[in-house]
């Protein structure tokens, strides 16, 4: 099929290569597929003691928070947050506050601060 514009060229490569890349999609998952067995962790656990989650895989029920820049996106549980930065694919482009479940790997920075790397995103 001959398609018109760079943007459907652009878009049908990344779906072909596997990329993930978003389109305003409202519910779906990104990633790898989340584990049925992984027990949810709450964000304020991780916040009061990130050196016992460092380079562990998590799963958090929350919702995502919006964009923080350009690749990396915030999930947030009530009044707390944290930035995540996807690997693998695209930061999912949908409405602030969409309820998601967020498969990732707790990472600490230099200062100890914490991040996640998300491994799956499953928005609902």
């Amino acid at each position: 099929m001959t398609r018109t514009t760079g943007s459907l060229l652009v878009t049908d490569l990344a779906v072909s290569l596997g990329l993930g890349i978003s389109a305003c999609s409202k519910s779906g998952q990104y990633g790898e597929r989340i584990p049925g067995d992984m027990p949810i962790v709450k964000l304020k656990d991780i916040a009061s003691n990130a050196k016992a989650f460092k380079d562990k895989e998590v799963l958090l029920a929350g919702n995502y928070g919006g964009v923080c820049c350009p690749s990396d996106f915030t999930y947030k549980e009530g009044l707390e947050g944290v930035e995540v930065t996807p690997k693998g694919f695209a930061s999912p482009n949908v409405d602030t506050g969409k309820p998601m479940r967020l498969y990732a790997v707790v990472r600490l920075g230099k200062q100890g601060e914490f991040f996640l790397e998300a491994k799956g995103v499953e928005l609902r």
